[in-house]
């Protein structure tokens, strides 16, 4: 079983690999191209959506042309609806809700594949209600590609002959898609260490005094804890990269990190709906968005996009590459 899951790994490793080269790539075109592009793969995808997908035939009135999809003729698609409707909300007819709550949980840390093919995940519920998430292989790879990006960004790269070590602090199993990436991009380029940011802290501290970790990154509230050890002379690590995700990271977080390990840490936006999204970099002013993989929408109360500049009431986001949970 490890070298099944090991080929697995190294074989989706190589592909998303790829994929974030042909990303980097993107990344230099002008703006009208990566319009043209957004456009060309939500095309694709409403196409599908409707033609596989009895949810969105109904939500969007019956089967749409990739050549006759305009994303502001679309109606919104909420959480809740997707949960609702999730039987009929995915585009293989063999996904099924109970059978992939089931299937949750008895995932534990392994990077397992449901039905041979899909990996499965759940949000928290922290905005108020749990999500279900399916990837299939192909937009796993793109998933993962997001996170060779986030890693170029920091200029975590792998070293020979002696293989940085990275440290996170993130979700307790791989049902959560902080850990299940994780999970996926082991291959042994690196010296990886994975703990549960549920674990009391001096447990934490005593394990990353002993990995004495390169990077380290996780959630903001629990570095935040660690740089408070780290002043206090209990955690004894001098990490060249921290970086915070899945929180908001609030500026007394920040000034923490910084007088405890001598950086400035980066930040990283990633949900359980899109893996990667959005990056900072070594210029820290911002996020780098990866448009090519998402369309951001800042829109009013009635979901009607906002200037550019002006600030909204919220974000839509339009995942471009899940086929299997459009």
């Amino acid at each position: 079983m490890r070298l099944e899951y090991t080929w697995k790994n190294a074989a989706d490793v190589a592909a998303a690999i790829a994929n974030a080269r042909r990303a980097a790539e993107r990344e230099q075109w002008r703006r009208e191209r990566i319009e043209a592009f957004q456009r060309e793969r939500l095309g694709e995808l409403v196409e599908h959506a409707t033609a596989c997908s009895a949810f969105y035939r109904g939500h969007y009135g019956g089967h749409i042309s990739r050549h006759d999809v305009r994303l502001e003729q679309l109606p919104p698609v909420t959480k809740a609806m997707m949960m609702d409707h999730l039987d009929d909300f995915v585009t293989d007819t063999r996904l099924r809700r109970d059978a992939l709550d089931r299937h949750l949980e008895t995932v534990g840390q392994r990077d397992e594949l449901y039905l041979g093919e899909y990996r499965v995940m759940a949000s928290s519920g922290s905005s108020g209600r749990r999500g279900i998430y399916v990837y299939d292989r192909p937009a796993w790879r793109e998933f993962m590609g997001g996170a060779v990006r986030w890693t170029r960004m920091m200029g975590v790269t792998p070293r020979f002959p002696r293989r940085r070590r990275l440290a996170q602090v993130a979700a307790p199993d791989a049902k959560h898609m902080t850990s299940r990436g994780a999970a996926s991009m082991s291959t042994g380029l690196f010296r990886p260490i994975r703990l549960s940011a549920t674990k009391p802290i001096d447990e934490l501290v005593a394990a990353l005094n002993r990995h004495r970790p390169d990077a380290i990154t996780g959630y903001p509230s629990v570095l935040a804890l660690l740089a408070a050890e780290q002043l206090d002379g209990k955690l004894r690590i001098s990490p060249e990269v921290v970086c915070t995700t899945s929180e908001v990271r609030t500026e007394e977080m920040t000034e923490r990190m910084r007088a405890a390990w001598h950086v400035e840490p980066y930040n990283c936006l990633g949900l359980t709906e899109t893996g990667i999204t959005a990056t900072d970099c070594a210029e820290h002013a911002g996020l780098h968005v990866y448009e090519d993989l998402c369309i951001y929408e800042v829109v009013d109360e009635e979901n009607r996009p906002v200037p550019s500049g002006q600030p909204g009431h919220k974000v839509l986001i339009t995942n471009l590459y899940n086929r299997a949970q459009p």
